[in-house]
C-alpha cells in the first residue's frame, strides 16, 4: 500500500509535466485595442505606414490615418471614404490593395469589376480600369506586383462556365499610373490570358513566377509566368475541401478550405509536395491567410482568428498552434507585426495585441 501511495503522486506528476511539454500550444492573450467602424461589413482592407483602408461592402472604401505607439497603443482617424462614382453609380468593394510603390489603390467590385484611385488624398476621382474584353466585370480576385519602372497586374476573372487568368503590364515610360492622355484609366490591348479554371475560381495569389490559383472544387492549380509574360501549366493538385484561399511564403503554400476542412500547408517543391502536405485547424473554415516571418494568422469567420508559428525544415513544414483571438466574424486579417493583428470583420476593423 506504501508503494502505491508513492507510485500515485508520481504518476500524477508526470501528467502535468507532459501537459507543460513543448508540443502543446505555446498560448496567447489578446487584447481588443480598437473597433474602427467601417459603416459596413468590412470584407478585406491593407495598409502602409500610414494608412489603413477598409473595403466596406455596400459603404465603398473606408480610409483611416493611424498610429501605434512603442507600448502598443492604436489611435486612428477617418480621412475619407465613398461609395459613389463620379457618374452617380454606386459599388460595393469587395477588396483593396495599396501600392507599396507609388501613391494610389486598387479597389475591386467582383460585379463590377476593378477600380483605381488618382492619388491617396481626399480628392481622390475613381475610375474603372476597362481590361479591353467582354468579361472585364466579375473580377473575383487581382493581384499586384511592382518594380521600379514596371506594373503588372494579374486579375481573375468569371464568365458564365470558366474563370480566366489576365495578365496586364505596364511600362512607366509609356504610361502614367495607368493614365493617357485623357486621363482615362486602362489596360494596354491584348494581355496575356490564360483559361481552364473552375467557374468558382476565387483567388490567386504570386511568389517569384509562379501563380497561385484557390480552383474551387478542383483544389489549386500553379501555373508559371514565363519571362516573355506568357503562361505554361506547373502543378495542380487535389484538396479534401473546396479551396477557397491561397497564401504563400518562402517555399510554402497555403490553402484555406471551406466545409470546416481546416487550411493544407503544403512545400513548393513538387517532388515532396504530397508526401510533406500537413493539415491544421482542422474542423474550421479558413477565409483568409497572412504570414509575417513565422507567425501564420487564419481568418476563420465566426470562429475568429486562429494563430501558429510557422517555418520550414527543409521541405517539411513545421507547424505550432498558439491561440486564438475571439473577433467577430473573420473575413480576412492582416498581420501588422508580431504584436499587433489587423482584423477585416462584420463590425469593421478590428485591432489586436497579442502577447505570448
Amino acid at each position: 500500500m506504501y508503494k502505491i501511495k508513492l507510485l500515485f503522486p508520481l504518476i500524477f506528476g508526470l501528467m502535468i509535466y507532459s501537459c507543460m511539454s513543448p508540443t502543446d500550444p505555446e498560448g496567447i492573450s489578446s487584447q481588443l485595442e480598437a473597433t474602427i467602424n467601417t459603416g459596413g461589413y468590412c470584407l478585406n482592407l491593407d495598409y502602409n505606414d500610414s494608412l489603413i483602408i477598409a473595403a466596406a461592402d455596400e459603404n465603398g472604401y473606408q480610409i483611416y490615418t493611424y498610429q501605434i505607439s512603442s507600448d502598443g497603443l492604436f489611435t486612428f482617424t477617418f480621412q475619407f471614404g465613398n461609395n459613389e462614382l463620379s457618374t452617380g453609380e454606386y459599388f460595393r468593394a469587395n477588396n483593396v490593395l495599396i501600392s507599396k510603390m507609388r501613391n494610389y489603390f486598387l479597389l475591386m467590385d467582383k460585379n463590377d469589376g476593378l477600380y483605381a484611385s488618382s492619388n491617396l488624398s481626399d480628392n481622390n476621382i475613381l475610375t474603372h480600369i476597362y481590361s479591353g474584353s467582354s468579361n472585364q466585370d466579375y473580377i473575383q480576385d487581382v493581384f499586384l506586383n511592382e518594380n521600379g519602372n514596371s506594373i503588372t497586374m494579374y486579375t481573375l476573372n468569371k464568365n458564365n462556365t470558366f474563370c480566366s487568368v489576365y495578365l496586364h503590364k505596364f511600362l512607366e515610360e509609356s504610361f502614367h499610373f495607368f493614365e493617357d492622355e485623357n486621363g482615362i484609366l486602362w489596360f494596354p490591348p491584348g494581355p496575356s490570358s490564360t483559361d481552364g479554371f473552375s467557374v468558382e475560381a476565387s483567388d490567386i495569389f504570386l511568389i517569384d513566377s509562379l501563380l497561385i490559383v484557390a480552383n474551387s472544387q478542383l483544389g489549386v492549380k500553379i501555373i508559371k509566368v514565363e519571362s516573355n509574360d506568357t503562361f505554361s501549366n506547373y502543378y495542380s493538385f487535389d484538396t479534401p475541401g473546396i479551396a477557397e484561399t491561397v497564401h504563400a511564403d518562402s517555399n510554402i503554400i497555403f490553402t484555406g478550405l471551406g466545409d470546416n476542412k481546416g487550411c493544407i500547408i503544403s512545400p513548393m517543391d513538387t517532388t515532396v509536395l504530397l508526401m510533406n502536405q500537413i493539415t491544421i485547424a482542422d474542423g474550421y473554415s479558413v477565409k483568409g491567410i497572412h504570414k509575417q516571418n513565422e507567425l501564420l494568422a487564419l481568418a476563420c469567420g465566426d470562429d475568429g482568428v486562429l494563430l501558429y508559428t510557422c517555418h520550414s525544415d527543409g521541405n517539411f513544414p513545421l507547424v505550432s498552434e498558439i491561440g486564438r483571438i475571439n473577433s467577430e466574424y473573420a473575413y480576412n486579417v492582416k498581420i501588422y507585426n508580431s504584436n499587433t493583428i489587423f482584423v477585416a470583420t462584420k463590425e469593421g476593423i478590428q485591432i489586436f495585441t497579442i502577447e505570448r
